[in-house]
């Protein structure tokens, strides 16, 4: 397996836990198979930077992700958290990276792209309205729909 054949090329961590012990670096999961698919490539396994170590990425993806909300435009728990905070981390290693979600408000940023188009929705055809923009590297692309906006009072974003 990849991770596997990373484990020897991960060095041991040097940051220290709450009790003074060494924290102890996975050699397993998604960072482990990064570097492992690294070695099977004929790549340096582990680069350092200034404060981390990081794997070489050689293949580039379009990413989209479709979600019910992501901060800081709309964000009720850790689905909004995590809908900023990924598609970011992922357009910092060079992915093209899209995030599809419900437009809840008048969101200042997002433009409005003039765009409509029609879904299904509740047995019949609704007309829907396209908004975006582009932060940190990343599109977000809103779709205007009356029922996104019939609880909203105030302006968000």
């Amino acid at each position: 397996s990849f991770a596997a054949a990373a484990a020897p090329f991960i060095p041991p961590s040097t940051a220290k836990g709450a009790e003074g012990k060494p924290l102890e670096v996975p050699k397993q999961g998604p960072a482990a198979v990064a570097v492992g698919r690294a070695v099977a490539a004929g790549k340096s396994p582990i680069m350092f930077g200034a404060s981390k170590a990081v794997a070489p990425i050689s293949k580039k993806y379009q990413l989209v992700f479709v979600t019910s909300e992501v901060a800081p435009f709309s964000k009720t728990g850790g689905l909004g958290e995590a809908m900023d905070g990924l598609p970011t981390a992922l357009a910092a290693l060079g992915h093209r990276v899209m995030v599809v979600a419900p437009r809840y408000d008048q969101y200042k940023e997002a433009w409005d792209t003039g765009f409509w188009s029609s879904v299904r929705l509740g047995g019949k055809q609704e007309s829907v309205h396209f908004f975006h923009t582009f932060k940190q590297k990343v599109d977000f692309v809103f779709v205007d729909h009356p029922t996104f906006l019939e609880r909203v009072d105030g302006l968000t974003g």
